[in-house]
């Protein structure tokens, strides 16, 4: 009998040294986080986010990323640019290894890019693709190759090593020069088949234009007419209105308002860095 015991009790101290250690679940391929670390990193779990099919316009939370408007002093968006790639095909994002993008929800709408940028898509994505995050903007420069990746984020990490969580970039500051902005992948590079997903279309709208619905942000009917409207002063509606008609078959249209009510809070009462 005692024989026994002791048996059960070596195979209960093996199993207890072999159990593995619990894996967080948002760990970086490019950054070492701390345990402590990880755990305020899983505050990005797609959870933690709105889905668009249940889009609530009186409280929303999402992560977007708007297309670069280096454009924006041109007359024609040129045919080469990634503004144009990414219209014709948004899922190339998934390949990208370095996205910037912004959190915004219904008390902080300011993007990265705005106000020259007016179209963008809605991100869902693994917490696995999420790196360092900042409530300005990060001025970070996209890696020119993979090689070069480890190094890029390794930099931003030094730089911005503090875990912000997406409540802390709609919340730290508000302004127009406060862009709440998040990097990521569009795919892990040792798990391919874990990449990010394109949610919806978004469409930036002049506040005077279209009736959001008492909101800042409305799911769009489906008339020419609002999405014509909400595009109003924007140099480049009539290039790009093609594509976001033909966007508009794959992925919904989210009408999102420019401005909030903090937007010009900066320029009458400028806050500084803490």
């Amino acid at each position: 009998m005692g024989s026994k015991v002791f048996f059960f009790f070596i195979i209960f101290i093996f199993s207890c040294a072999v159990k593995p250690k619990h894996q967080h679940p948002c760990t970086f391929p490019y950054i070492e986080y701390s345990e402590d670390d990880l755990k305020k990193r899983e505050a990005w779990l797609s959870t933690s986010f709105s889905t668009i099919q249940d889009h609530d316009p009186q409280k929303f939370k999402y992560i977007i990323h708007k297309i670069d408007a280096a454009h924006r002093l041109e007359k024609n968006i040129p045919e080469d640019s990634w503004t144009i790639k990414i219209l014709k095909d948004p899922e190339i994002l998934k390949e990208s290894i370095f996205i910037s993008a912004s959190v915004i929800s219904e008390e902080h709408l300011v993007t990265a890019f705005t106000p020259g940028s007016r179209i963008g898509f809605i991100l869902s994505q693994s917490c696995d693709l999420i790196g360092p995050s900042y409530y300005k903007d990060m001025f970070s420069i996209r890696p020119r190759s993979p090689q070069q990746a480890r190094e890029h984020w390794q930099m931003l990490h030094e730089r911005f090593s503090k875990i912000l969580t997406p409540h802390d970039l709609v919340t730290k500051y508000k302004g127009s020069e406060y862009f709440n902005e998040v990097t990521m992948i569009g795919t892990h590079p040792s798990r391919p088949k874990e990449k990010l997903k394109i949610e919806a279309l978004v469409v930036e709208c002049l506040k005077t234009k279209v009736n959001l619905h008492q909101g800042t942000a409305m799911i769009w009917s489906g008339r020419d007419e609002d999405l014509v409207n909400c595009l109003d002063g924007y140099s480049h509606t009539k290039q790009v209105l093609p594509f976001l008609k033909n966007l508009s078959k794959n992925y919904p249209v989210l009408l999102k308002s420019t401005l909030d009510n903090h937007q010009f809070d900066l320029f009458d009462n400028p806050k500084r860095d803490e």
